[in-house]
Parts: C-alpha cells; sequence; structure tokens
C-alpha cells in the first residue's frame, strides 16, 4: 500500500508479501497513517513492515512481527528518511537479516528543504526485534535524528543490540537497557566530527567517544513495572522519574498511554509518564482534612 498527501486511520495492514520492496506500506508526501497496526508483512529483499519518507507522520500504530529478509533484507519493522516522524507507536517482534530489526532513521543530504530534516521519533516503545548476526536490533540512526523520550528494551543483535547511531543524533530522556545477547552489546555512538546529543537518558551500556557530553546519562536500573509481561512502565520508585529535561513540543503533549507527557513539572524519562495511583494522590487531601476537623493545621 501507498498513501500519498493524505490521511488514512484505523487500518489492519497485515499479511502481504513483497519480493524487493516494502512488504506493508509507504506513507509519503505530508501523508499520515494514524490508530493502524502494521503486522507479519514480509519483504523477500527489502524492508518488512513500514517506510515513511519525506514529511510523512506514523501516530498510535502498532508494527509488529514484520520480516525483512534474504541476504540484503534491512529495517524489519519501520524505515523513517527525510523528515518523517513517528509517535506514539510501539514497534515489538521485528526481524531483519542485516541492519536494524525494528527501526531504521535516516536522512541524506540530497533532498534539502521542506523535507531535508532529519526523522523524529517520540513516546515509542521499541522492544524485542532482532537482527540476527547484523547491527542494531531495536534502532539503527544514520545522520542527524531527534529520539526523544523512547524506550529501547528487549532487542537482540549481535552488534549494538539497542541501538547505533553514526553521524548524528539528538537523544532525550530515553531509556536503552537490557538489550542483548551477543558478543557487542553496547548501544554505539559513531561521531565522525558531527555533534551528537545524548541528555537525560537512562542507559546501561554506551560505546561513545569523549567529545559527547554524556555527564546526565544514568545507569542505573530503570524499575520498571513488570519485565516478565513486558510493562515497561516506571514504578515509584525509578531513578527514571522526574528526572528528565523538559523540551518545547511538551506542552500539551501525551506519553504513550495517552496520559499528559508532563505530570509533576518535570517530564520523566522513556516513552511513559508515571501517574501515581489514585490513592496516592487522595493522600495529601485526606492528610489536610483531617487536620482541619481538628482544628489544627499541618
Amino acid at each position: 500500500m501507498a498513501l500519498f498527501d493524505s490521511v488514512l486511520s484505523n487500518c489492519v495492514i497485515n499479511n502481504n508479501v513483497a519480493s524487493n520492496s516494502t512488504g506493508g506500506a509507504s506513507i509519503a508526501l505530508g501523508a499520515a497513517l494514524l490508530d493502524s497496526s502494521i503486522s507479519e508483512n514480509v519483504a523477500q529483499e527489502g524492508m518488512g513492515g513500514i517506510n515513511v519518507v519525506f514529511g510523512g507522520l506514523i501516530s498510535n500504530c502498532l508494527i509488529s512481527g514484520n520480516i525483512a529478509g534474504g541476504v540484503s533484507g534491512a529495517v524489519g519493522g519501520v524505515a523513517l528518511m527525510f523528515g518523517a516522524e513517528m509517535n506514539q507507536c510501539t514497534i515489538v517482534s521485528n526481524r531483519a537479516t542485516t541492519m536494524a530489526g525494528g527501526v531504521l532513521s535516516l536522512i541524506m543530504m540530497l533532498f534539502p528543504g521542506e523535507y531535508g530534516g532529519g526523522p523524529t521519533l517520540r513516546n515509542c516503545l521499541i522492544m524485542d526485534n532482532d537482527c540476527g548476526d547484523g547491527i542494531g536490533g531495536g534502532l539503527v540512526i544514520y545522520g542527524h535524528s531527534y529520539v526523544h523520550n523512547c524506550t529501547i528494551v528487549r532487542n537482540h543483535a549481535e552488534t549494538s543490540a539497542g541501538f547505533h547511531a553514526t553521524a548524528g543524533g539528538s537523544f532525550y530522556n530515553t531509556i536503552a537497557y537490557g538489550n542483548g545477547p551477543g558478543s557487542n552489546t553496547m548501544q554505539k555512538l559513531e561521531v565522525y566530527n558531527i555533534p551528537m546529543i545524548v541528555d537525560h537518558c537512562c542507559i546501561d551500556k554506551l560505546d561513545v567517544d569523549d567529545s559527547v557530553d554524556i555527564s546526565t546519562v544514568i545507569t542505573n536500573d530503570p524499575a520498571f513495572a513488570d519485565v516478565a509481561v513486558a510493562d515497561f512502565r516506571l514504578t515509584a520508585g525509578s531513578p527514571c522519574r522526574d528526572t528528565g529535561t523538559n523540551l518545547p513540543w511538551m506542552s500539551g503533549a501525551v506519553d504513550l498511554d495517552g496520559n499528559p507527557r508532563i505530570l509533576n513539572h518535570i517530564v520523566d524519562r522513556g516513552a511513559y509518564e508515571f501517574v501515581p495511583e489514585p490513592g496516592l494522590l487522595l493522600a495529601p487531601l485526606a492528610l489536610a482534612l483531617w487536620w482541619r476537623r481538628r482544628g489544627a493545621r499541618p
């Protein structure tokens, strides 16, 4: 399926097969795919799931179980190129042969102008993708891309199981934790004299040269709710709670669950904002009322 300069929503795109192009769908020229599922598509020598280019947008979509096979199969789940954007998406259990089991984000200088900017990923969960003996189980970046408030977990590849970024990239408030196994499971940043930003992230294994400032990066266990059942929301005691850095786009934005992106003045790291249980929210109010009835002030 190909979509140009239009909007499509609430679709199921699955069980398609392509020989050497994209198995599922191509979204381009300002088109948008919303609230949809792209699953179980296969490209025998190409991209398995969805290709989003030239200002295309996918939002609130599930991309799962897609395969890029063959000798040159790259990009199991999603390819983002030339100003493409992906928001509030779950990319899970996709597979590629050579590169980017989950997501490829690519920019080239051949297309300056309206669609010449780097792709953007926001509030996305990239989980359980596989690239076998290749590079980048979860995410591969070539050129400058923006990765904001994503959670990258349990991906597999021989090299750079979580993510691999070359010649540019801005990572903000992103968690990359528990990816592997493989002989080289480090998250790799290759600078090549192009500035890279890794700001207020939580990354357990990071390979980067001294030119990149990682002073705000933590390596602590993010204390997910329940890894065994793939619940990668934060718990009350998580070191990623209220320790991110606020960005302009967050005003009025929501997280992967649809909750406000900032709940307690400072954004959380990762795709999910921590939401206290109702009882925790009511406790201070109940205490204040109790004191008032006693004729005292807390």
